[in-house]
């Protein structure tokens, strides 16, 4: 796998909402900086192809097989699990997995009222969505996430 990060998400509708999010803002996406190098998300052909995270569905908080961490090995990998118990737990456990391979975990957790990313996709739209997702994504944990700037973020 090519990219450099990549979005686990639980179930695939939660899956296309996410990817849904951040094509809708790549240009903001573009124009925000890798916390981890402080350069542009793009590489150096100005692409967004490359750095834009990869999506992939589980179909249940407990449905990440431990013979996949190996495609992750290295990655930035930011879990978009469900708000209930067992997504809390499941992003845990992959948290802990991922991290054995060299990941650097971010988990995103859907805030209320939102049960997961569909969820707030249909309620709040794609902008909050992303937001509250590439916020996360930036924060060593999501309750330190830092105020994000993008052409698209309200002062």
């Amino acid at each position: 796998m090519s990219k450099k990060a990549v979005f686990v998400c639980e179930g695939e509708s939660d899956c296309m909402a996410v990817s849904q999010a951040f094509n809708t803002f790549r240009e903001s996406y573009q124009m925000d900086t890798d916390p981890e190098t402080g350069l542009p998300y793009e590489d150096r052909n100005g692409s967004l192809e490359a750095v834009i995270p990869a999506s992939v569905a589980i179909p249940g908080a407990k449905a990440f097989p431990e013979s996949w961490k190996h495609y992750f090995l290295e990655k930035l990998v930011i879990l978009c699990l469900d708000a209930d118990k067992a997504g809390r737990d499941g992003a845990q456990r992959l948290k802990d997995m991922l991290r054995d391979v060299g990941c650097t975990v971010r988990n995103w957790t859907p805030p209320e009222p939102y049960k997961d990313a569909r969820d707030m996709l249909t309620r709040a739209g794609a902008r909050l969505l992303y937001l509250s997702i590439f916020q996360a994504m930036r924060a060593n944990e999501p309750a330190a996430a830092s105020p994000i700037r993008t052409p698209y973020h309200d002062d």
